[in-house]
C-alpha cells in the first residue's frame, strides 16, 4: 500500500511538468481593436532566457475585444511577450504599420488565463 501511495505521489509530481493545452485570452485595448492585424505571443518560463513557445495570430476585422488561443505548455510561471501589430491608412500613401509590445507575467494552471494588454494608441 505504501508503494502504491508513493507511486501515485510521484506520478502527480511528474505530471505537473508535462505539456498540456492551456487557454489564453488576451484582452485588447478598445482603442487598438479597430486597427489590429496581428498578435504575437512568446512564452518564456520564468528563469529561462529563451521562449518555450511562440504563437502568431492573424486578426481580421471585426476583431473581438478578447482574442483566445490554445497553447501546449506545462503548468508554471511564464513571461508572455505580447506584440500587437496595427495597420492604418495615412492619406494617399501606403498603409502605415505600428507595433506595441508589453511583457506580462502569468501563471498557467490548466484553466483559462486572461492577460490584459493595456496600451496607448500608437502614434
Amino acid at each position: 500500500m505504501v508503494l502504491g501511495v508513493g507511486m501515485f505521489a510521484a506520478f502527480q509530481w511528474l505530471e505537473q511538468g508535462w505539456p498540456r493545452d492551456q487557454s489564453i485570452g488576451v484582452r485588447l485595448p478598445a482603442a487598438l481593436v479597430g486597427c489590429a492585424e496581428r498578435l504575437d505571443l512568446n512564452f518564456t518560463p520564468v528563469g529561462e532566457r529563451e521562449p518555450a513557445r511562440g504563437v502568431s495570430i492573424s486578426l481580421s476585422q471585426p476583431v473581438p475585444q478578447i482574442v483566445r488561443q490554445q497553447v501546449h505548455l506545462p503548468n508554471g510561471d511564464y513571461i508572455i511577450a505580447l506584440e500587437l501589430t496595427c495597420g492604418s491608412k495615412s492619406g494617399p500613401s501606403a498603409p502605415k504599420k505600428s507595433k506595441t509590445s508589453r511583457p506580462r507575467r502569468v501563471s498557467l494552471s490548466g484553466e483559462e488565463t486572461l492577460v490584459v494588454f493595456d496600451a496607448e494608441t500608437p502614434e
